[in-house]
Formats: C-alpha cells, structure tokens, sequence
C-alpha cells in the first residue's frame, strides 16, 4: 500500500457537496504538500469516498485497486482484531528504499495484480 499509495493519505472530513466541498480539498492539498513537500496520491473525503491523484490514468487505477484490497483487508482484520499499523519510522524507511521506488517505477507502467 505504501508503495502504490503514498505513506500517508490526506483527508477531508464531511462537507457538503459543491463549492464548500471543492474548497475544502483546495485547504487539505495545499496543506497536506506544505507539510509534506508532495502531492499525496489519495485523498479520503469522508462520507463521499477516495479520490486517486495519480500521472496517468494506470497509476489512478493501480492506486484505486490498492485501495479496494486495502479496504477489505481491514475489513477482515477487524472483524478478528484491532489492526497493527506500522509506526511511521517504518512507514518512512519502506518509503524511502530503493527497491520499492523501482517498483513504483514499474507500477506506474503496468497493472497492479491483486486479488
């Protein structure tokens, strides 16, 4: 997930669809990529759903197909147990490999297989 998602998603609590909405996600951008010098590659709006910011049409599908096994895995994870997120030195090391840049090289390329 990291490495097709981005570390860190930004998210936009609930606003009402229209203007108020699209101005809201102007806010949460803007800050989300003063506070962390990127763009994310998703935005969580909640109550309307996740938005995939992607360079071309594959790496917003190969974002959106990580996201929906995402979703279910911690739909599985808590119908047994609270979920372990990583804590974010671990999340920053796997970002920052060179190994998983080159996967996000290829992904970006070519679709994701997930089942």
């Amino acid at each position: 997930a990291i490495v097709v998602c981005g570390p860190k998603p930004a998210t936009v609590g609930y606003v009402d669809p229209g203007f108020a909405l699209a101005k809201a996600v102007q806010t949460e951008l803007v800050r989300f990529t003063e506070a962390e010098g990127t763009l994310p590659k998703v935005l969580l709006m909640e109550n309307h759903g996740p938005v995939a910011l992607g360079q071309s049409a594959q790496e917003v599908l190969n974002i959106m197909l990580m996201l929906d096994k995402w979703a279910k895995t911690l739909l599985g994870t808590y119908q047994v147990a609270e979920p372990k997120f990583l804590a974010q030195a671990d999340t920053d090391r796997i970002d920052s490999r060179s190994d998983e840049a080159y996967r996000r090289k290829q992904l970006v390329q070519n679709p994701l297989k997930v089942s």
